[in-house]
């Protein structure tokens, strides 16, 4: 087996490694490390979430700086204040016996004159932003770019979709003198082939990690097949089997984390959400939690699969699958890491175990279907007081349907698909974030199931039920007057 020592790694970093217990190099760190070591070509490097594509880029650049000079050499761009952190947490942690070298993470949400003391204090040799923060002190003349010898960009298809390009471009332009440009991605798509015709230079080389190292082989695969009104039932069925794991549960919108987060909370579970509404000071809150251990359950969007460090997750549930295959192994690369065992949970609908197909076909795994024993969960106690307020059955609704507080709408699923009062309002809770007390009358047909949505859940409403396909059928959602109908 290959040591870093092999690899050119220098022999007080291999000490810093070895107190963290990195020992063996990766597939991708294995092939970049010594390209880094050896070349002066620009560099892409393609690989996925949690195959150590930081030690891979961070481990040649210490070798390559100057830790004697103050001078500013490196510019690690990425796209989350999460990562960015991360980053540079790791780049201290491998030198640490370095004399001299310092690292300083850039990025919004927080107080940027402490952030301007910080670099005045320690003059890092190497500066980890997102582009956003590190314009703000560009245009404050914060930087001498003169003495700039490498720029990385890390996870540069995400950076790309969030709309950072003009920035990025900015920034590169700043830079007029020949430098070594590094872009690390997980996926390669016209984006990046766009953007690599522009930041590398001729003759780049790039470096693919092995698809069958892509993710864990410590990971066991798992998913759960629920009908309408099964997802968050199943979600606690899980939860309570692996009593002893923390993990996190992502899903597709924020309104969807808020809601899920409330309705573990209800039931007993430590959880909290994390997702790009929070301020900087609330992310920072949760997550110290969530690393503490004080939290068991973090409920995210896919903004925390980008940059989320957080050592000995038991588990990942795909409340909802992810609407890019990519971000499956960036969800599913949080668990199962450094020798432990993790499981990676999909809880879908009948017409969704296609997907899962697909994805076992496409990245080689294997899925292991896990039987939802319903009759072991116990009533969910917010919809008993929904059950209690829509007792009305008939097929028209009372004066309650004049209230000017609440809209009338209908999906194209009724009796015939199953749909009651109970389900239909889990299901709309579980996918678009809305509260049963959003809710106020419900009528079911045979083909159709109108409902009253209160006026300030009407955006959440429609924004969650965008592109949903529930057994092979299109939900369509429509707004009416009941009476109309």
């Amino acid at each position: 087996m290959t040591t870093f020592t092999e690899l050119g790694i220098e022999a007080s970093v291999v000490k810093a490694l070895d107190e963290i217990k990195i020992t063996s190099p990766t597939d991708i760190q294995s092939k970049v490390i010594p390209f880094l070591l050896n070349n002066e070509r620009d560099l892409l490097a393609v690989a996925h979430t949690g195959t150590g594509k930081t030690a891979a880029f961070g481990l040649p650049l210490l070798q390559q700086i100057d830790v004697q000079s103050q001078t500013f050499q490196a510019l690690i761009l990425c796209p989350t204040r999460e990562l960015a952190q991360q980053t540079a947490s790791h780049l201290r942690q491998f030198g640490k016996y370095l004399k001299g070298f310092h690292v300083v993470a850039l990025y919004g949400g927080t107080d940027i004159e402490k952030q301007i003391d910080e670099l005045d204090r320690f003059h890092p040799q190497v500066i980890v932003s997102t582009p956003g923060r590190f314009i703000d002190l560009l245009n404050q003349d914060m930087f001498d770019l003169d003495f700039i010898s490498h720029f990385i960009m890390d996870e540069a298809d995400e950076m790309l979709r969030k709309g950072f390009r003009e920035d990025m471009d900015y920034i590169r332009s700043g830079i007029e003198h020949p430098i070594n440009t590094w872009m690390f991605c997980a996926t390669k798509n016209p984006e990046v082939s766009q953007l690599m015709e522009n930041f590398l230079e001729e003759g780049y080389h790039t470096i693919q990690s092995n698809p069958d190292n892509a993710l864990n082989p410590d990971i066991e695969h798992q998913y759960m097949v629920c009908k309408l009104d099964q997802k968050r039932e199943g979600l606690r069925f899980f939860l309570r089997i692996h009593a002893d794991k923390n993990g996190i549960v992502f899903c597709r919108t924020k309104a969807a984390v808020d809601e899920i987060t409330a309705y573990l909370q209800k039931h007993g579970f430590s959880a909290a959400a994390i997702h790009s509404d929070l301020t900087q000071k609330e992310r920072d809150a949760v997550m110290n939690r969530f690393k503490g251990n004080s939290l068991r359950v973090l409920v995210a969007t896919d903004i925390a699969a980008r940059g989320l460090d957080v050592k000995g997750l038991g588990f990942v549930i795909h409340f909802h699958l992810p609407e890019q295959r990519e971000y499956f192994n960036h969800r599913s690369g949080r668990t199962g890491r450094a020798g432990n065992k993790g499981i990676s949970l999909c809880i879908v609908f009948q017409k969704e175990v296609k997907k899962i197909n697909a994805i076992a076909n496409n990245l080689g795994l294997l899925f292991t279907k896990v039987e939802f024993a319903e009759q072991d969960i116990a009533e969910n106690d917010a919809y008993q007081d929904a059950e209690a307020k829509h007792e009305n059955t008939s097929d028209k609704p009372s004066d309650a349907s004049t209230n000017q507080e609440f809209a009338w709408f209908y999906i194209n699923m009724g009796k015939a698909d199953d749909v009651n009062r109970k389900n239909l309002v889990d299901f709309i809770c579980g996918e678009a974030g809305l509260k049963p007390s959003d809710f106020g009358m419900i009528n079911i047909e045979k083909k159709r199931a109108h409902f009253q949505v209160h006026q300030s859940a009407i955006r959440k409403l429609v924004a969650g039920l965008k592109n949903i396909v529930v057994d092979g059928k299109n939900l369509v959602l429509t707004r009416s007057e009941f009476e109309n109908e």
